[in-house]
Order: C-alpha cells, then structure tokens, then sequence
C-alpha cells in the first residue's frame, strides 16, 4: 500500500508540474482519485486469491500489479503531456484599471482560465494599452471604441472580439466644488488623457457647453494621477472615469457631467489581430468562453463577485451596486446584436464625430473592424 501512495503522490507531482491547457486543479485531482480506487479493486481481487490458493499467487499477483502499476504511471504522464499545445504561449492581454474590464480579472480570482493560456496584465493607462498592443507585447487588449479606432490607423488588421460594456454614467468630468456648470470650465486647468477615451469626453462637453479647446488649459495626465492633481488643487476639473470618479465624489469633488448625458456612446471592446484570431481560433474561441463565464456570475451571483473586485479597486463592496449601475453589460445575445449589426452604426458616427475634431483622419470600415465576429 505504501508503493501505492507513492505513485499517487507522484502522479500528483507530474500533473502538478507539467498541468497543461485543459487541465486545471479538478482534473489534477480526479486522476489523483480514479488510481488509488482502481489500486483497492485489484488488491481487493489479489487479497481473495491468496486465501484460496496460498501465498505463492500473491506474491506473482503483487509483481504483476507492481508492472501495470508503472505501465499506467507511464500512461497518464504521457496522456498529460500530450495534452499540451505545441509550443503555444498563453494569450497577453492588457486592460487599464476600469470597472467595465474587471470581468476578466474575475475570471482569473477565480480560477476559470485554463492553466498558462493567459497571461492578464494590468497597465496604468489607456495610452500604455495601446502602446503595448501596437509594440506587439499584447495579443488582446481592452479599449474603448473610439481608441480603437484610433489605432486601427495604426494597425491595419485589428478585429473586435466582443463588446465589454456600455458606459451610461461612469465616465465623468468631475470639478473643484465651486464649480458648478460646464461653462465655469472657460479659462480653467483641465486634466485629461489624451488621444484617449477622455479627449473623446472632453469634446462632447465642449459641444454641451458652446466652448472650444482653446478655452481651456488643458494637463495632459493618465488616469493614475487624477486622484493627486485634485487632493493638491493643481486641476481645476479632471476628465476622469469610475472607480476614480467614485473616489474623488467621497472626497466632496462634484460630479459635473456624465456619460449618460452626452450624445455620443462610450462603448468599450475587446480587440486583438486578424492575424492572432485565424491563427489561433481554439485559444480565443476557449478566452471568450471563459469571458462569459465570469460574466455570469457577475450578474447572477453578485454577492460572489464585488468583493472580489471591491478588494481589486480598493474601493468598498457596498459602492458598487451604484457603479455598476451606470454600465451596460451586454449579455451574449446582446453582443450578437451588436457585432451584426448595431456597431455598425456606432462605428459611423464616433468617426464621424472623431474625424470632425480632428481626432482621426479617415472614416473607419465597420464591416472591415467588425469581421463577422458575433457569438
């Protein structure tokens, strides 16, 4: 029986230490299970024959049990071993710190990717995401639609993989506490990120209000340093985004406009190469898989998933019911709708708009962006 342990535990080890696509922890455990009931059974079988027939049948049974116990050590390390992809890497994907995004990190808090087929890294602003995507350090990378856009001029083969959220007040400028009206904002020092998701929010406001970006002293920032320019009154009003607009409203900065009231739809995607998606369909196919699974239990079981997105934030759970009340998180059927045909629309008209403020130079191909990917 000792030998037996020590094949299980052995077992345990390679499976453990090689642990391919397809396998995660259960099914470590299940082959952990299935060989010490199959070892009783024989032994069981071995332990009848040796009443009846003596001892010298036992000890030809225990030599013959001892060599199918190694053949099919052997077996299942092979098996283990076949299981992994050739030479496949997991997939890079980079999002900013924004609570639409954080579906794919609940999926790696609780353990549904498949083990080394993603490595998720978090990166401090929608200008590093791009930047990295465009470097090649990223295979999928999360943006908001007009950013996007914007490096589909830079990258001539990108394709939208799912649509994450639909921003319906997250997205906020928020403003010293005298202020009270977006045409206070003339002549006053506003912190924005550039050729991002901001610029895109900051012109709609402009239109809002009848003023034009030269009225305004513009500080370009990420959206890391949004927090320290309004606790030290070196910004007059940032054009910011949940959880730091959250953050800044509980220090008594006031909520000037949101993205619910603007014309334009702040819509944010997943996105990654033509080239990466035909090329490796199973590894994108099984991320999107994974993707609605997270998703699920966001929406289904909540009391599961703030806190741990709460403790990511570092923000308290009790918040984020408001917050995400102020997304819209499509559900598969509404990505289909959106990928067939909805987008299309959308696409149109943030060029249009993007093209009008001199923020991209052609009109972006909807069909071309879209590629037929809704699932």
């Amino acid at each position: 029986m000792n030998a037996v342990l020590i094949d299980i535990r052995t077992m345990q080890r390679v499976a453990l230490a090689v642990k391919p696509a397809g396998f995660n922890a259960f099914t470590v455990d299940m082959l952990a299970l299935v060989w010490p009931l199959f070892c009783d059974i024989v032994y069981a079988i071995a332990g009848i024959d040796f009443i009846f027939r003596g001892l010298p049948l036992m000890r030809l049974l225990k030599h013959r049990l001892q060599a199918l116990r190694h053949y099919l050590l052997l077996t299942a390390t092979l098996l283990i071993f076949s299981c992994q992809p050739a030479n496949e890497p997991p997939l890079r994907i980079g999002a900013n710190v924004w609570v639409g995004y954080e579906v794919l990190f609940l999926a790696r808090e609780l353990d549904l990717y498949l083990y080394n087929t993603v490595s998720l890294k978090e990166l401090s602003a929608s200008t590093e995401s791009m930047r990295a995507f465009w470097q090649g350090q990223l295979d999928i990378v999360a943006l908001t639609l007009d950013e996007f856009l914007r490096l589909s001029e830079q990258v001539d083969d990108l394709q939208i993989l799912l649509v994450t959220n639909i921003s319906d007040g997250a997205d906020k400028i928020i403003s010293q506490p005298e202020i009270t009206d977006l045409s206070e904002l003339k002549g006053k020092r506003v912190a924005v990120e550039e050729n991002t998701v901001g610029s895109y929010m900051l012109y709609h406001a402009l239109q809002k209000a009848g003023l034009n970006i030269n009225d305004l002293v513009i500080i370009p920032s990420t959206i890391n340093q949004h927090l320290q320019l309004m606790q030290s009154n070196s910004a007059d009003a940032v054009v910011t985004f949940e959880p730091i607009a959250y953050k800044l409203q509980q220090l008594g900065f006031k909520n000037l406009l949101d993205s619910s009231q603007i014309e334009g739809k702040i819509v944010d995607v997943l996105v990654s190469r033509k080239t990466l998606i035909n090329e490796r369909p199973e590894a994108v196919s099984q991320l999107i898989d994974v993707y609605w699974q997270a998703h699920n239990v966001l929406v289904n079981d909540p009391q599961k998933a703030y806190p741990i997105i709460a403790q990511r934030l570092n923000i308290d759970s009790s918040a984020l019911p408001a917050i995400f009340q102020q997304l819209i998180m499509p559900d598969k059927a509404m990505n289909t709708a959106l990928l067939s045909t909805d987008l299309t629309a959308i696409i149109d008209d943030t060029g249009k708009f993007l093209m009008k403020q001199g923020l991209l130079k052609k009109q972006p191909d909807a069909n071309a962006l879209l590629g037929g990917t809704g699932r």
